[in-house]
């Protein structure tokens, strides 16, 4: 009878894990001896694999008549060999959330994805709060035992703490004024209000009042967006000139 052969081999190994390759020799005439092409000869073999193969199995009997030739594709798992990329690096205003994300790409098995210290898993996106520095450190893990890591970076945009003095200036009318540098510094926007529907984005501006009296506001803008404003006015008091009366 013809030599006959059949043979297990998985088809996805962890790297470096051995594996049980078995096969089932019948038929023919005498001892059968069955090689594994680069592996060993004889069922079972253990072999690790370092990377994914092609392996072939072949059975001869002892007249020197051979079986079939039997080929079995090998995926190999490995997950230093994967990228994994986080997404969603921000700065926000105080109060504000971030939205975040993972992907790992050049995997072939199942993996799954844990956020450290948070509760959430898979890759999302998801929307954090945002209380300060954050570094949001996502795991991916698979069957095999390996992991690897990413890393968002989350932080808070504190704009300054604006504050107007009660009095700005008082004077005679018509009343140059020279607004008060904070010393805030610059990055910023200024958005200054004159009391009478003017204004200004200049750092320290100057301005000329007619008579009357002015309430003086500031709000203050970062290069994040976010916006301070002086909690109260300033007040600026132009004197009418007196009327000389004969």
């Amino acid at each position: 009878p013809p030599v006959q052969l059949s043979a297990q081999v998985p088809d996805t190994v962890c790297i470096n894990s051995l594996t049980t390759l078995t096969a089932l020799a019948s038929g023919g005439q005498g001892a059968i001896t069955v090689v594994w092409e680069g592996i060993g000869t004889g069922s079972p073999v253990t072999h690790a694999f370092s990377a994914g193969q092609t392996v072939t199995v072949t059975a001869t009997d002892g007249a020197g008549c051979p079986g079939p030739i039997l080929t079995f594709e090998v995926t190999v798992l490995d997950l230093q060999q994967a990228t994994l990329s986080a997404y969603g690096d921000t700065i926000v205003c105080p109060g504000g959330s971030a939205q975040i994300g993972a992907t790992l790409t050049g995997y072939p098995g199942p993996y799954v994805l844990n956020w450290i210290g948070t509760g959430l898993n898979g890759g999302g996106p998801f929307v954090v709060p945002v209380s300060g520095y954050m570094e949001m450190t996502v795991v991916a893990s698979d069957a095999c035992g390996q992991s690897l890591e990413a890393t968002v970076l989350l932080g808070v945009d504190e704009p300054p703490l604006v504050e107007l003095p009660a009095l700005i200036a008082a004077g005679c009318a018509p009343l140059t004024v020279t607004m008060p540098n904070l010393g805030l510094g610059a990055g910023h926007t200024y958005q200054w209000t004159f009391g009478n529907g003017g204004g200004s984005q200049e750092m320290q501006p100057t301005y000329t009042y007619a008579a009357g009296q002015f309430q003086v506001g500031l709000a203050v803008v970062t290069a994040a967006g976010c916006t301070a404003t002086a909690a109260t006015t300033g007040q600026v008091i132009a004197h009418a000139p007196p009327i000389a009366a004969f």
